[in-house]
């Protein structure tokens, strides 16, 4: 099945859609369709227009005054377009955020991508160094955040480091640490105190 070049007022929003779009989140779809385009077709019922995925993009679209929308035309019964359109929903919202890498991934962004706010990217971003024990080393001499330092996931532990210090540290660190041993809690000891002796012999040199 290919997608197709459809006008927007040929196709007929889900009356019945369960699922609920929100002004914010409309126009956060708007955001995203403005900065990468559309990505992902719209698919309809052939037999009578209704858009069984895609009612928030379509409302985006309209939103900025696009006319027409790639559209993908599937040839569901009533029953089957009801299923289809759920099970979309559904199983989209069963996926969970890795909060560390989206923390790690925000924190390297300088505005907040469609989806989150400004306000939002920053509250999370804020969030990092309550994860450290060593504070000074992810703030400014204002005490706000670094975003020049990095989260690195070692072990059980996590260190905010720059390009220069995590090319150093991996290169001290990669002798004494055994992958292997992550979940030995006589290795993370040992770890620990090797890893704050490494963090201070790097401190001093860089």
């Amino acid at each position: 099945m290919d997608a197709q070049k459809v006008k927007l007022s040929k196709l007929k929003p889900d009356s019945v859609n369960a699922r609920k779009h929100n002004d914010n989140n409309i126009q956060q779809i708007a955001r995203a369709l403005e900065e990468f385009g559309q990505h992902a077709p719209i698919v309809v019922q052939e037999s009578t227009g209704r858009i069984l995925v895609g009612n928030g993009r379509y409302e985006a679209m309209k939103l900025l005054g696009w006319e027409e929308a790639d559209v993908l035309y599937v040839d569901d019964d009533n029953v089957t377009a009801t299923r289809r359109a759920l099970a979309d929903n559904r199983t989209a919202e069963l996926a969970e955020w890795d909060d560390d890498v989206l923390r790690q991934l925000l924190s390297e962004m300088d505005d907040a991508p469609p989806g989150w706010t400004d306000e939002e990217l920053d509250a999370l971003v804020s969030d990092i160094p309550e994860m450290m024990t060593d504070v000074d080393s992810v703030t400014t001499k204002d005490g706000q955040y670094d975003k020049t330092k990095m989260p690195v996931n070692v072990g059980s532990f996590l260190f905010f480091m720059s390009k220069d210090e995590q090319e150093e540290f991996s290169i001290n660190f990669g002798v004494f640490y055994d992958k292997e041993l992550k979940d030995s809690p006589v290795a993370n000891e040992i770890l620990k105190r090797k890893v704050a002796e490494a963090a201070d012999e790097i401190r001093d040199t860089v």
